[in-house]
């Protein structure tokens, strides 16, 4: 076991060695242009990376803010319903305070009848037990 895990880095640094090698060469042989190209390359997939984890990040915000719109229109619902109840309330409430003043002016004149009633009957009844003296 020991000697093939030896093997194994040996084969493993000659291949690293024999890579190294070859790319020198082959960067001492590639024309300008190619050069240009790879580095090129090189930066624009560099420039696609970034701009897809900024897209990632775009788009968690928007996923963020969807929701927090969510809460703000359900908020904004119950304070609709809210406002639908205290608006029946208070139309309820308008209604109670115009019978009762229109109740109140009813039992007024009730009362101003009974008095007028009363006086009507008590001087009709003064006048009789009242006897001219001659």
């Amino acid at each position: 076991m020991d000697a093939c895990g030896r093997l194994k880095k040996d084969i493993l640094a000659h291949l690293t060695e024999v890579a190294g090698e070859f790319r020198r060469k082959a960067d001492a042989k590639l024309p300008p242009t190619t050069k240009r190209l790879l580095l090129e390359n090189y930066q624009l997939n560099t420039r696609v990376k970034d701009m897809y984890d900024e897209i990632k990040l775009l788009q968690q915000q928007s996923v963020e803010w969807k929701a927090e719109d969510q809460r703000q229109i359900n908020h904004m619902h119950q304070l609709g319903a809210n406002n639908a109840d205290i608006t029946h309330r208070n139309i309820t409430i308008k209604m109670v305070r115009d019978s009762s003043v229109c109740f109140l002016a009813f039992l007024q004149r009730i009362s101003i009848a009974c008095y007028a009633e009363r006086c009507i009957s008590y001087s009709k009844s003064v006048r009789l037990s009242v006897r001219p003296s001659v």
